[in-house]
């Protein structure tokens, strides 16, 4: 609670010197010499008295205002008559001779005015400046501050002047209408984005406000053109409430509905009384009266939706975003007074110098939303390329197991026919083969033994041939039994161990035949060569990895020497390679041990 009242309080704080700011700015001026007048007012209806300067009356006739200066002698010099404000613009003299006339096209309300007055028009002794100011039926009649002097004492007065009060004031009004197109533009991109098109409405009616009050000729009939900028501010307040609503995020029906409805009747409401007042005065006095009901309204939604909201918040942008609004209040405060002529005139509206700070900070929470829908349409964009390359690479993929599904239909039936060709054929003709030889006696006989291995070994070749995986035990127990028979004509004791292998351990086809091979080959090498007693192999699991081992007790070699002309062991490192595992040969006392190391999935085959 402390923190939000110190917030309020610096609130406070920076409304009041920005207040006092724009009254000293209206105060400063630059030195030089200068000669005051003795002033004269009169009217049609009264009697002349004398006034000082800045003087203000509300009159139902035009004022005139006669000033006496008295020169020792005529300057040599160009000498200039500043008129520092005025209410609607001024028919001058001096010395019976008109400078310029109020009929003349002039920006109007509390804009400076310098008049060079040619050296001739002067006179030693007394001279006499008659200002002529008229009347407008709804609006009340002042004369600012009038100086007499030399026209380089003059000109950096007017000139300051004119910056302070027309052409800084039109920069930041062609800044709010810039702003506003910009805003306007974006919402026309994004429709559902209506933060843009209240900030649009809200750049376009505080932009045309001030300009209504510059202007003595009206582009629009005088009932209209008084009215206009009443209803400018009108559709000012209901704009930046709904600006403001949809800042906080505050969705309130009834709220807007009654906003817009205000919006709408503004006019008619403004139309039907100027129909209905004949008095032109009277409905001059009921315009500043609107003013101040509608800056009730704005006071009470400003309340509902900045400072109740944004009051309590610590952010940066919350605390400039009230204080725009607050900045904003207090000027229009200051205007309505002025425009119901509760306070003095002379210095004209305040409401455009309120302007800077709303245009900066609405700006850049514009800017933070468009840069962040932007950031998220990137991010999406990103998201949607994701999507779109995984999909992509998901109908690759998919493409790919097709191809490859029939691929295997393909490779699947040719392995049948081959299998069946094999089986029919060559295995049919090994077959007849072997009976013919045991029903003529010669069943043990050498040649008989060869054409049964040459049996076994195509029923290992048709066991591989299955499309499916493979159980690794179920083909070892095949080897055996294909080893068996040789190792028993060798008259070799054949031991076949299998260490701790997996029921579950299964190999595709391919792979498991590559296996059986370097362990056919190497125990063959060792029945056929070493001239051995006993031969053992070994199946087992080390880790991650399948080790098998065979091992003979006979004359050994050596597997570092060349053997030209022998390619046995160069297949074997082939067949391990195409595992992913190795072989290594090693030399015992007596016999040769042959290890094969292969991962337990092998790569050939994955």
């Amino acid at each position: 609670m402390t923190r939000i009242a110190l917030r309020a309080l610096l609130h406070v704080a920076v409304c009041a010197a920005f207040y006092l700011g724009i009254v000293a700015m209206h105060r400063i001026e630059p030195p030089g010499p200068v000669d005051r007048i003795a002033w004269q007012f009169s009217s049609e209806s009264d009697t002349p008295e004398p006034v000082s300067l800045p003087h203000e009356r509300n009159l139902l006739h035009s004022a005139r205002y006669e000033g006496r200066f008295a020169l020792a002698a005529i300057p040599a010099e160009p000498w200039a008559l500043y008129l520092q404000s005025f209410s609607h613009p001024p028919s001058v003299s001096i010395n019976g001779v008109p400078l310029r006339s109020g009929a003349e096209r002039h920006r109007q309300r509390f804009q400076p005015l310098l008049l060079s007055i040619p050296p001739p028009l002067l006179r030693s002794g007394g001279n006499l400046v008659v200002i002529d100011v008229p009347r407008v039926p709804q609006q009340r009649s002042f004369l600012g501050e009038v100086q007499l002097g030399p026209e380089t004492a003059l000109a950096p007065r007017h000139a300051l002047r004119v910056l302070l009060k027309r052409d800084g004031v039109m920069a930041l009004v062609i800044a709010s209408l810039v702003l506003g197109g910009v805003s306007l533009m974006l919402w026309l991109g994004r429709r559902q984005q209506r933060i843009y098109l209240w900030h649009a409405l809200t750049c376009f009616a505080g932009g045309l406000y001030y300009p209504c009050f510059l202007f003595a000729r009206a582009p629009l009939p005088e009932p209209a053109w008084t009215m206009l900028p009443y209803l400018l501010f009108a559709w000012f307040v209901v704009a930046s409430a709904m600006l403001g609503m949809y800042y906080v995020g505050e969705r309130r029906p009834g709220l807007a509905r009654g906003l817009l409805r205000v919006a709408a009747a503004a006019p008619l409401l403004l139309l039907a009384a100027g129909l209905l007042v004949g008095d032109q005065v009277l409905y001059g006095r009921m315009l500043p009266a609107f003013q101040f009901a509608v800056l009730g309204l704005g006071s009470w939604t400003m309340y509902r939706l900045y400072i109740r909201e944004l009051l309590p918040r610590s952010d940066a942008t919350a605390f400039w975003m009230l204080q725009s609004a607050l900045l904003l209040a207090v000027t229009a405060l200051h205007d309505s007074l002025l425009l119901a002529g509760l306070i003095a005139p002379w210095d004209g509206l305040f409401f455009p110098f309120a302007g800077p700070l709303p245009l900066a900070t609405f700006t850049w929470v514009l800017l933070q939303r468009f840069l962040a829908a932007l950031n998220e349409a990137e991010t999406l964009n990103r998201e949607l390329a994701d999507r779109v390359a995984q999909r992509e690479a998901q109908i690759a993929a998919s493409y790919r197991e097709l191809e490859r599904a029939g691929q295997e239909r393909v490779i699947a039936a040719e392995r049948e026919r081959l299998f069946a060709d094999m089986h029919d054929g060559l295995g049919g003709t090994l077959v007849a083969a072997l009976a013919r030889l045991d029903n003529e006696g010669a069943g043990d006989t050498p040649a008989a033994r060869a054409l049964q291995g040459a049996l076994d070994d195509l029923r290992l070749i048709l066991f591989s041939l299955d499309p499916g995986e493979l159980s690794l035990k179920a083909a070892l127990a095949l080897l055996r039994e294909r080893l068996d028979p040789a190792s028993l004509d060798a008259g070799v004791t054949l031991q076949f161990e299998l260490r701790g292998l997996p029921d579950e351990l299964r190999w595709p086809p391919a792979a498991l035949l590559q296996l059986l091979r370097v362990v056919q080959e190497a125990a063959h090498n060792a029945l056929r060569h070493a001239r051995a007693t006993r031969l053992r192999v070994v199946a087992e699991t080390v880790g991650e990895h399948l080790l098998l081992t065979v091992e003979d007790d006979g004359v050994g070699f050596d597997a570092t020497r060349e053997r030209p002309g022998h390619h046995g062991l160069a297949n074997l490192r082939r067949r391990a390679l195409r595992l992913g595992g190795e072989i290594e040969w090693t030399g015992l006392q007596p016999g040769t041990r042959v290890r094969l190391l292969v991962p337990v999935m092998p790569v050939e085959g994955r």
